[in-house]
């Protein structure tokens, strides 16, 4: 589009209609996600001041039910200020020119239906052109069935997918039914966006990399290994929404147990005793621990280890002489000497296993960088570390550069978590520097901290217990600059230790 400034005359775009339709959806509407979903902002009623945007929110929501068409909120409102657009634009007697794409007659009714009830609204005649429009906004924002992509080619490249994360980090999502149902869904619409040429956005990617970096390093590493030729190619919009359903992959696959701490309530003093002591507990600590059942001295004394193998302690009001479990004497009253004796023990489990991160850090990876150096200096020096203590291989450095390219390693303005493409490490490791002055880590993002990940091949299970330290320095300021104010290896490990509980 062109953009011409006239003395006394005013201003005036020149372009098509299309682009000047792309240009105002892209860069005038859209604000924050939270507000754009919930309702129509004083902007969007004064654009479209000739629009009653309640109505049409009424009919687009009344002819995809009657069409059985679900959507998101966010996809609702995108197809909501669509019709809108075009509705002004036909007002005003502009008309979109989008001829000679093959529809699908299921959607068109749909499609039809909307235009309908705008037609005798609004007084105006859609033409074919605009009606293609809608299409291609329907089919951009639903997940409706299309043509125009090989299905077989879709469910070959999800199952190679979902073999590169198994063969790269040991989950085995290969025979997870709904996954690959919801990936085959999800990515059709994606791919049918794309031919049609529609641009998706994504509110959410920020938020999804923020708080689940494991589940997107995992989709954007496998993507871009399967996913290489046009069409079939995703931006880093996409692959945040494809790396959510991944994340509930894992979480239903290997994280069924609770995080609170499974007990055994050993009582000897009768029913109600134990009722009281079990809802003091409860209440005590309602996350922290959780009952698994209540057993009298003689029952748990028969107890074998089969019996007790998903529970972490007992709390017993009686001298236990079995040594199954570590357990915790209390009085059935709970007094506070009880509640600081079960709190002591609860911290020295978080202790241990925060001393698990220990085998992830190394003295000889942490770096204080007080001189000012630009990203690939960062990189090389920790790169080479590595290699020097032979942790990887020769091909390490290539696989973390290689990565920089394919899309942004920082969580944040300050964290960033640079990593290799492939598995090519001797063992599991996290190479640690802390830069005195912020350097610019890519065009928007200056970072202070850098935790460069080295994984093994076949170690990777045991990897993700760091995402949890990596997401509470991401969402944590006051920890971040902890972390910086760390001079030594040591300090920084306590700093880390302290954070986390």
């Amino acid at each position: 589009m062109e953009y011409i400034t006239k003395l006394n005359a005013g201003i005036k775009i020149i372009g098509s209609e299309d682009s000047k339709r792309k240009c105002i959806f892209d860069n005038v509407l859209y604000t924050d996600f939270d507000h754009y979903i919930t309702g129509f902002t004083k902007e969007e009623r004064t654009i479209f001041k000739d629009i009653d945007l309640d109505l049409l929110k009424d009919i687009t929501i009344k002819q995809l039910d009657e069409h059985f068409v679900k959507t998101s909120d966010f996809n609702l409102k995108n197809i909501i200020i669509h019709l809108a657009l075009m509705t002004t634009r036909v007002l005003g007697n502009n008309y979109i020119s989008i001829q000679n794409i093959n529809t699908d007659a299921s959607i068109m009714g749909l499609v039809n239906g909307l235009c309908r009830e705008l037609e005798e609204h609004y007084d105006i005649a859609i033409s074919k052109g605009e009606k293609n429009y809608i299409y291609l906004q329907i089919v951009a924002n639903t997940h409706l069935e299309i043509t125009d992509i090989d299905d077989d080619h879709l469910r070959t490249s999800i199952l190679k997918v979902l073999d590169v994360i198994y063969q790269d980090y040991n989950f085995d999502l290969r025979n997870d039914e709904i996954l690959i149902a919801d990936l085959f869904r999800h990515l059709k619409s994606i791919f049918t966006s794309k031919l049609y040429d529609l641009n998706s956005t994504n509110p959410l990617l920020e938020t999804i990399k923020t708080n689940y970096p494991l589940e997107y390093e995992i989709t954007l590493t496998a993507i871009s290994k399967v996913f290489i030729c046009e069409p079939y190619v995703l931006k880093e919009e996409d692959v945040g929404y494809v790396s959510i359903y991944i994340g509930a992959a894992i979480e239903r696959c290997y994280y069924k147990s609770p995080k609170k701490k499974n007990v055994i309530l050993v009582c000897g003093s009768g029913h109600a005793t134990t009722r009281m002591l079990e809802a003091r507990l409860n209440v005590v600590f309602p996350d922290k621990i959780n009952i698994v059942k209540c057993v009298s001295y003689n029952e748990y004394s028969n107890y074998t280890k089969e019996n007790v193998k998903d529970i972490d302690f007992v709390i017993t009001t009686v001298v236990l002489k079995s040594n199954l479990l570590p357990s915790i004497m209390v009085d059935f009253a709970l007094n506070n000497k009880d509640v600081e004796s079960i709190n002591r023990y609860l911290s020295k489990l978080l202790r241990k296993r925060l001393q698990m991160f220990d085998q992830f850090f190394d003295k000889d990876l942490f770096f204080r960088f007080n001189e000012q150096l630009d990203k690939e200096t960062v990189i090389k020096k920790m790169c080479n570390k590595l290699q020097e203590k032979n942790f990887v291989n020769e091909d390490f450095l290539q696989s973390v550069l290689k990565r920089e390219t394919i899309g942004k390693t920082n969580m944040n303005d300050v964290f960033a978590l640079p990593h290799p493409m492939e598995m090519c490490a001797n063992d599991t490791k996290v190479a640690v520097a802390l830069l005195k002055d912020p350097i610019a880590w890519n065009d928007s993002n200056k970072i202070q901290i850098v935790f460069m990940l080295v994984l093994k091949h076949g170690e990777q299970k045991d990897f993700e217990h760091l995402y949890d330290i990596f997401i509470e320095i991401i969402n944590t300021p006051k920890l971040q600059q902890n972390i910086l104010k760390a001079k030594t290896y040591e300090e920084f490990l306590d700093v880390l230790y302290d954070g986390i509980k």
